[in-house]
């Protein structure tokens, strides 16, 4: 990475991720104890926070997920180009909000509205990163050293988060309760589909 602009455009973009992951621990508001109290109101009062770190942890992990892809992503880009910019700043715009869609759902757990705005947010953030990544992995843009192939299955892994969401929106119209569970499913779709074999068409269709 080379070109000033692209390093200010990566710098800007660490620092917001950096901000909204941030954000999640601040929206976990810390009880307040008497002096007198003992190990059982303390424990009590965690108690009650267990929706707060559920949601903290879960979004912790999307944002950090987003944030890793996007690194890897850059790190292929030798090239700058002005077309960048407004699909990364509506995949930033996204992961801003989602400090607010896990305080929405962690506020009001086990309700299907607030799990499937969740579920929704995060599936229109990966949909934007789909179509910054699909920008970004380009032949023209990235190193003349990075193999197709590599690129191939960095756009196959843009797909995971949505998938990954619209099962966990299922999820939540069945059982909200569970749909923070099916999170959990983001590694072995990333695994899957990074997996799969690169054939000589899937590069031909390349850009």
């Amino acid at each position: 990475m080379h070109d000033s602009r692209l390093e200010r455009l990566v710098f800007f973009s660490d620092a917001v991720i950096a901000i909204a992951i941030t954000l999640l621990v601040i929206e976990i508001h810390v009880p307040h104890l008497t002096t007198d109290a003992g190990w059982r109101p303390a424990a009590e009062a965690l108690r009650h926070l267990v929706p707060q770190f559920t949601g903290y942890v879960v979004s912790f992990l999307a944002i950090g997920s987003f944030w890793a892809l996007h690194h890897r992503i850059f790190g292929l880009v030798e090239r700058y180009d002005n077309s960048f910019v407004w699909p990364n700043l509506h995949l930033l715009l996204l992961i801003a909000f989602i400090p607010f869609a896990t305080a929405f759902m962690s506020n009001n757990m086990g309700q299907i509205a607030t799990h499937l705005f969740y579920t929704a947010t995060l599936f229109v953030a990966g949909l934007c990163q789909v179509r910054l990544g699909h920008r970004v992995l380009q032949r023209r843009f990235v190193g003349a050293q990075v193999d197709p192939a590599e690129l191939v299955r960095l756009r196959r892994r843009l797909f995971a988060l949505p998938i990954t969401a619209v099962i966990a929106s299922v999820v939540a119209w069945l059982a909200p309760s569970f749909s923070n569970l099916a999170m959990g499913l983001l590694p072995l779709l990333v695994w899957l589909l990074m997996r799969r074999p690169v054939s000589e068409s899937d590069i031909a269709r390349l850009a």
